[in-house]
């Protein structure tokens, strides 16, 4: 009996160490979550928004959330049309 003890707890314990051991998580990336369909909000503006007869040669608008510029020079509307073409950034 003091025999067979042994090679029962390997027989055991050998295919429980397997299966601990060989992971079975699939490895996949997040779904990103919900899909976001309300547009971002100005919060602060300079000069104000609808502001007359401003002489600012900097325009400065803040969003309430991070926004991704591409191809803002087609998607940004200033009116009346500048001579010069405005410089667009982003910061984060």
């Amino acid at each position: 009996m003091k025999r067979i003890l042994p090679y029962i707890l390997v027989i055991f314990l050998i295919p429980q160490i397997i299966v601990q051991t060989t992971g079975c998580a699939n490895i996949v990336p997040p779904s990103g979550g919900l899909r976001d369909s309300l547009p971002p909000v100005p919060v602060r503006a300079t000069p104000r928004d609808s502001a007359l007869n401003a002489h600012e040669q900097k325009i400065t608008i803040t969003f309430d959330e991070y926004i991704e510029l591409r191809s803002a020079n087609e998607k940004v509307l200033i009116s009346p049309y500048p001579t010069k073409d405005p410089v667009i950034e982003s910061k984060l």
